[in-house]
């Protein structure tokens, strides 16, 4: 098991109690908290649990991807693109065939200027081949759409998401995401297409003193002196990621810090911290 994992097994629970729930129809988990907090770690954490017994499909988009259109719909999609496209009418397997396979040749409907389809209604044809397509792989086992650090998802591919949210009905789909504190909108419209039992948001807190201990233990073999680790529990408030870096920097210093010495914090994670593009 990972390490920062260790003190999250309340919310593990209750996240995969919810969904275990809820799988006979739509439905909407999201995982928020702060930059380091350990939201994808208990996303994966979770996805591994649930696996054994619903279909999974993931992405994790980035912020330098956002600007790529259909990307997020790409990783999701691709490797299941030999099963659904078949399956899928003519039109909208084209419409789908051209954001997952590259395919850009004209269709016989759009090879004259007089009669090309407008593009808002190839997007409205591409969205409607993604819907029959969850539903055709949600049609034998339970299907989770899960999408990490979801406020980086390229606009075009949040827009058919939430397209195809908006129309689930009685599809065993649920939606797995994980987005950073500070906006209480759900993404994907999510709040406004699911009831409130279909909807949970979980929000990650700091972890206690005895957790970010065995953490710094597991990954970096560090016991340190009841002092220094309560002042360092102090320094990082709970949270995992600036306790590993404060802890790095720590053990790199050639002595014990005295009582009254800040504990120090290393540069790059206070630059991480300030940066509005790090989750």
């Amino acid at each position: 098991m990972d390490p920062f994992v260790v003190g999250r097994g309340g919310e593990i629970a209750d996240i995969c109690a919810f969904l275990s729930a809820t799988s006979g129809g739509p439905a909407a988990l999201t995982i928020t908290g702060d930059i380091g907090i350990g939201k994808t770690t208990v996303w994966k954490h979770v996805l591994h649990a649930v696996g054994r017994s619903s279909r999974v499909l993931s992405c994790r988009p980035t912020s330098s991807e956002r600007p790529l259109s259909f990307s997020a719909l790409d990783d999701l999609l691709g490797e299941v693109a030999d099963e659904i496209l078949p399956s899928l009418p003519v039109p909208r397997r084209r419409a789908v065939e051209a954001v997952l396979l590259g395919d850009t040749s004209p269709s016989p409907s759009s090879s004259g200027s007089s009669d090309a389809i407008h593009p808002s209604r190839e997007r409205r044809v591409l969205a409607r081949g993604v819907l029959d397509a969850l539903r055709i792989l949600s049609a034998d086992a339970p299907l989770v759409i899960a999408v990490d650090d979801a406020q980086w998802l390229d606009r075009p591919s949040a827009g058919v998401l939430e397209f195809c949210c908006r129309r689930l009905r009685s599809e065993r789909v649920t939606i797995l995401l994980t987005f950073r504190n500070g906006s209480q909108i759900f993404p994907l419209g999510l709040d406004r297409t699911l009831p409130p039992d279909q909807l949970r948001r979980v929000r990650l807190g700091p972890l206690c003193p005895a957790a970010i201990g065995e953490i710094l233990r597991s990954r970096l073999g560090a016991v340190l002196p009841r002092y220094v680790q309560a002042r360092l529990y102090e320094a990082c408030g709970g949270n995992p990621f600036y306790a590993l870096e404060c802890t790095r920097t720590f053990l790199e210093q050639p002595r014990m810090l005295l009582t009254n010495e800040p504990m120090p914090i290393p540069q790059t994670t206070m630059l991480r911290a300030a940066s509005p593009f790090v989750v």
